[in-house]
């Protein structure tokens, strides 16, 4: 987490930017996300306001303009701001949307407080770590197929979900072609131990002390994953959604390939081709911004 000294230092840091370069629009950005962290709104507002005129398309900025508007009540405008995110940024709509969605009153609060203890987190609404077929039978994506088979039957043994989630979730594991968007959209090569904590943070809603920096150091794909399930919850807050989009941009195709081979050679499944990983999903990202801390 960034203490308020190195929120402080940074944003003098772009300060001195802008100083020397007063036509940086992407300081400007940056500078507004801090004291928005920060919850100076008034000069966040100011410097956003400042980096849309200087460059009109960058959807980050009204983005972030967008939340900071709906923390000071200007709901009408943190919509129109959001509208324009999502028209400008279609690959990371959804991320909009939900904020708009959100600053709209339209969300309920059923559909922000899914539980894995209720029948609604087997509705497909939004992105769901829960669901993920690794998850649900609590397997590694390293798993042999036998492993898979008896980790199925203790699943419906124990109820865990519903018999026909379960057979799926099982079918989708021991299908190669299948079990792409399974293993690009859960925790992949995070450790078993690792991976067992943050579900069961992620479940009970009682986050350990050092959830936030076990997060953090993850890679970029499961932390990416991590911050999407929140975001399904309830919308991030600013720091949230800028750690969310950072994950993204900083997923490596060539890392995600690699975890996934590594994983199959170990499952003894079949190989997965290059491409298919380039179109998966959650492999790529175009948004950027400040790093997880």
């Amino acid at each position: 987490m960034i203490g308020e000294y190195e929120f402080d230092s940074k944003i003098a840091e772009l300060s001195r930017t802008v100083k020397v370069n007063p036509q940086n629009a992407e300081a400007f950005r940056n500078r507004g996300l801090l004291y928005g962290r920060k919850g100076e709104y008034t000069s966040a507002l100011s410097d956003l306001d400042r980096a849309i005129l200087l460059n009109p398309n960058d959807a980050r900025a009204y983005g972030f303009r967008g939340l900071v508007r709906q923390k000071m009540g200007e709901i009408a405008a943190a919509i129109i701001d959001l509208d324009t995110a999502i028209r400008l940024d279609p690959d990371n709509a959804n991320i909009y949307r939900a904020y708009r969605d959100n600053a709209a009153g339209s969300q309920t609060n059923g559909d922000r407080a899914l539980n894995c203890a209720s029948a609604e987190v087997y509705e497909e609404s939004g992105f769901n770590l829960f669901l993920n077929p690794f998850v649900l039978l609590n397997v590694s994506p390293g798993a042999t197929a036998q492993d898979i088979k008896n980790a199925y039957e203790d699943a419906i043994e124990d109820n865990v979900a519903p018999a026909e989630i379960l057979l799926r979730a099982q079918q989708t594991l021991l299908t190669p072609r299948l079990r792409i968007d399974a293993e690009v959209g859960g925790l992949l090569d995070v450790g078993e131990q690792k991976s067992k904590q943050i579900i069961a943070a992620l479940k009970t809603e009682s986050k350990a002390a050092n959830f936030d920096e076990m997060v953090c150091s993850l890679h970029a794909l499961p932390r990416s994953n991590v911050l999407a399930h929140l975001g399904s919850k309830s919308p991030l807050d600013v720091s949230g959604l800028l750690q969310l989009l950072d994950a993204h941009v900083t997923i490596a195709v060539g890392g995600v390939f690699d975890a996934v081979t590594e994983a199959r050679e170990l499952a003894k499944m079949g190989k997965v081709d290059r491409s298919v990983v380039t179109r998966g999903p959650r492999a790529s990202g175009t948004a950027s911004g400040q790093s997880c801390r």
